[in-house]
């Protein structure tokens, strides 16, 4: 086995096993018990109970295609009644229109979409490939110029835009 080739193998096994561990994590906090703990050793100890890495890794390998696929889509009732986003005066939609804002500011549903067109994004105008699946809006994914905060951020979790 080449160097370049251990050293890429050593990698995605480092990464995996910290997705492990911070998937244990979430699974946690969405059961509302990661309160609980006064102690690391009862937080490790209920960590290391509840599921092994070997387990994660036949479980990723088993999903794997859907992961790729992006079909994995937390569903929501609610955001298939909206009335579709129109193509002028979108900031207005998601500000003014309730059912937008709701949607915008919702959380765990919304996937970045690599595009091979180029659009337009909503906030500063420049170019860009990304686009928002649930919100159908071009935004971009990193932080230009003066901007600390990327305009995909700034739209799904200012109060007001």
């Amino acid at each position: 086995m080449s160097p370049r080739a251990f050293v890429f193998i050593w990698q995605m096994k480092t990464q995996l096993l910290n997705a492990h561990i911070v998937y244990r994590l979430v699974m946690l906090k969405f059961n509302g018990n990661i309160g609980h703990y006064q102690s690391y050793s009862s937080l490790k100890k209920r960590l290391n109970d509840m599921s092994t890495f070997s387990t994660f890794l036949y479980e990723f390998a088993e999903n794997w295609n859907q992961m790729e696929t992006n079909q994995q889509v937390l569903e929501n009732p609610e955001l298939h009644q909206v009335t579709p986003v129109p193509k002028r005066n979108r900031i207005g939609c998601f500000n003014n229109n309730e059912n937008g804002k709701r949607m915008r500011l919702s959380e765990g549903n919304h996937f970045l979409v690599q595009r091979a067109e180029v659009q337009r994004c909503l906030f500063c105008r420049a170019n860009t490939t990304c686009k928002c699946k649930t919100c159908t809006v071009p935004l971009c994914r990193f932080p230009f110029g003066r901007n600390r905060k990327s305009c995909w951020i700034k739209f799904h979790n200012d109060k007001k835009i």
